[in-house]
């Protein structure tokens, strides 16, 4: 971690979209706008993601403190039944493992290959590759996808640290901007 003057990120795959400023909240929220998985953009609709001053509800938040990305329903569902078809392996009932979306690989095979997961956001795109929304679990007999719902009620959209793995990651308060690239934080 990297504070003051010396939290600096630059370099050709720098990305930076707005940090939009809430009086009344103190999280770090952005502007998710879409969501593809492959070269198809997933139809949820743009509102679901937009935060709401009249009831404080809403939005999208960067959360260093939350382990695995949260989707609000509307987004959450879209986004699970995509995963759901290209996966199109036998869906494993293992509530051990706290995640909704758990295939079995049958015996001999492999794990089909997955697109990246881009998420869209104003000015900048997070590309997430099949190893940050898939996990493998049992020795790679059972992958599941790590996304899930927020708890009952809320009403946010956290985007977690799983999928921030190995990004670098700069929040300017000065300048209300969050800036990400590609990491290899194994050699760091």
């Amino acid at each position: 971690m990297f504070l003051g003057s010396s939290a600096i990120l630059d370099g050709p795959l720098v990305q930076s979209t707005p940090l939009l400023v809430f009086p009344e909240q103190s999280f770090y929220y952005v502007n998710l706008i879409s969501i593809s998985l492959g070269s198809e953009l997933l139809p949820i609709p743009q509102y679901v993601f937009q935060f709401n001053p009249s009831n404080q509800s809403g939005g999208v938040i960067i959360d260093s403190g939350t382990p695995f990305t949260r989707l609000v329903p509307q987004a959450f569902d879209i986004v699970s039944q995509a995963v759901v078809k290209l996966v199109n392996l036998p869906i494993a009932d293992d509530p051990s493992t706290g995640l909704k979306f758990c295939f079995s690989l049958p015996s001999g095979s492999k794990m089909p290959s997955m697109p990246d997961m881009i998420f869209h956001f104003d000015g900048a795109d997070l590309k997430l590759t099949m190893d940050k929304y898939i996990m493998s679990l049992r020795n790679g007999s059972v992958f599941c996808l790590s996304i899930l719902e927020p708890p009952g009620g809320t009403t946010i959209s956290i985007i977690g640290t799983f999928q921030m793995q190995n990004i670098h990651v700069l929040y300017d308060l000065k300048n209300n901007l969050l800036s990400f690239s590609p990491a290899d934080c194994d050699k760091l």
